[in-house]
């Protein structure tokens, strides 16, 4: 899970939680590790990730979709 921006408090109405599932198998853990790391600093992770909570308001005003309640069954 990432949040946006960087450094904020649950506490403050303006940020957003997002989310990335990340694919693994039994198969070769050094390999997956690096294809994982590569994909999560290859660009800006926001573009790929869900919200996952936050504000509502802000993932609006971001233009982010507000997820379902359990984004993680979506």
């Amino acid at each position: 899970m990432l949040r946006h921006p960087r450094g904020c408090d649950e506490r403050e109405d303006h940020w957003l939680q997002f989310g990335i599932r990340l694919p693994i198998s039994a198969y070769d853990p050094a390999g997956q590790a690096e294809q994982l790391e590569a994909r999560l600093t290859a660009g800006d992770p926001r573009a790929t990730a869900q919200v996952w909570g936050g504000s509502q308001e802000a993932a609006e005003k971001l233009g982010y979709r507000w997820p379902p309640e359990y984004p993680w069954d979506s």
